[in-house]
């Protein structure tokens, strides 16, 4: 890359001056500057979504077998939806698995926290990928923007001291889509 590349029109660009004019809410309101950075990756977000969706439901399945468990090694007939589940694997899937119920039952938790784990893990893979790569792309983006800056403006600042602030906010922000998107999405579903 040398000075002469013009500057990426893909993204919205301010001089640095105009970064932060109010000095307040940084990250409410620079945080929405990333956005189209992310519309890049829009599969790899929306795998990322379902997959801890899935996993949000998955979390909750050893439970309700464990209560189908309960309930009919206590004698207990449950009426409506869960009744007739707890009656169609009694009676239809496990013949087919074991002639045992507690085995059954015991493989149905298992297959629960299975899924969980998997799903957990798709959707870790797609966050944390998709962080990576909105890093990468501001990286790039960032570098052509100071490539492209003036020389009188390296004149006032120290140019190492200015890349290794944006390189921190850089991974800073890979923080903050990896994980905290993931705990997001984990209570909006949950809720």
């Amino acid at each position: 890359m040398g000075a002469g590349h013009a500057r990426s029109t893909q993204y919205q660009h301010l001089p640095p001056e105009e970064l932060n004019d109010d000095k307040t809410e940084v990250l409410g309101k620079q945080i929405w500057r990333v956005i189209p950075y992310g519309m890049n990756y829009k599969k790899r977000a929306l795998v990322g979504v379902l997959a801890n969706g899935m996993a949000r439901f998955a979390d909750l399945l050893p439970f309700v077998f464990i209560g189908f468990a309960v309930d009919y090694y206590s004698g207990n007939n449950t009426d409506g939806f869960f009744g007739v589940m707890r009656d169609f694997l009694d009676e239809s899937i496990f013949p087919l698995l074991t002639e045992n119920l507690a085995v059954g039952y015991g493989i149905l938790i298992f297959l629960g926290f299975a899924s969980l784990a998997v799903f957990q893990g798709i959707s870790e893979y797609c966050w944390q990928t998709l962080g990576y790569k909105v890093q990468h792309d501001l990286r790039l983006d960032a570098t052509r923007s100071l490539i492209d800056m003036e020389a009188s403006y390296y004149d006032l600042r120290q140019t190492g001291q200015l890349m290794s602030v944006l390189s921190a906010d850089v991974n800073q922000l890979e923080d903050v889509i990896s994980d905290a998107s993931t705990s997001i999405i984990r209570i909006v579903v949950t809720f």
